[in-house]
């Protein structure tokens, strides 16, 4: 989402250009949505640049969540907690819970107990979004060492099995959200993710001509898996 703190001035002037659009987000942008290890908030003020105004996040480290706390408009509620503890406290409150870059930097015993508390979170026909760098893709190795916390990595198909065992069902493979944000006239790629999908279908022919199967949905850097709660 950035590595600089999320800039409100900009997105009051072009609220439109830092909005996203995803097939995953409520059609109906009073639907409480919940950004579990939300950071420094980039996805939260996205979120309020598309027009939701009913938006929590939950951080567990003290200095990102004061960057949010500080760089967020203020009815975005913000709160420096646990996640697993602020969710044990939360029954059927949210339409749409998000969580990206996060189950990497646990055990899968821990996700899956973040999933479970997510999952009793959700309101019936909830939805959750997750976003984890993918262990189908040709640099996943790369990916999945790149930073020292990283501590599992996941392929759609061991994404979906930790889904199931959460009892979360239909999961999905989901494009990347179109962010207008990083679109510059001189790559066109970077607003509409064009190099990644160019990249995917390419490695897919790797995969066929290897005779891998099943074949991947999504070839791309990151994993994007959106899952119902039953």
């Amino acid at each position: 989402m950035g590595n600089n703190p999320p800039d409100y001035a900009s997105v009051i002037k072009s609220p439109e250009r830092h909005s996203i659009k995803a097939a995953w987000l409520p059609k109906d942008l009073s639907s409480p949505i919940l950004d579990i290890g939300c950071g420094w908030g980039h996805l939260l003020l996205s979120l309020w640049a598309s027009g939701f105004r009913n938006l929590t996040g939950v951080e567990v480290s003290k200095d990102q969540y004061e960057i949010a706390k500080a760089s967020l408009p203020k009815e975005i509620h913000i709160v420096y907690a646990d996640a697993n503890e602020f969710l044990k406290q939360r029954s059927e409150e949210y339409s749409l819970i998000t969580a990206f870059d996060l189950i990497e930097h646990m055990s899968s015993q821990s996700g899956l107990a973040l999933l479970k508390e997510a999952r009793n979170a959700l309101k019936p026909s909830g939805s959750i979004v997750l976003r984890t760098p993918n262990m189908a893709n040709i640099v996943a190795t790369y990916s999945r060492y790149l930073d020292i916390t990283h501590v599992e990595g996941y392929s759609e198909w061991s994404l979906f099995q930790l889904l199931d065992m959460a009892g979360f069902s239909d999961h999905r493979v989901v494009g990347p959200a179109i962010n207008m944000k990083y679109w510059k006239w001189y790559a066109p790629w970077r607003g509409f993710d064009l190099r990644e999908r160019l990249t995917s279908a390419l490695q897919k022919l790797i995969y066929k001509s290897l005779h891998l199967y099943p074949l991947p949905s999504s070839c791309n850097f990151n994993l994007v898996v959106e899952s119902f709660k039953k």
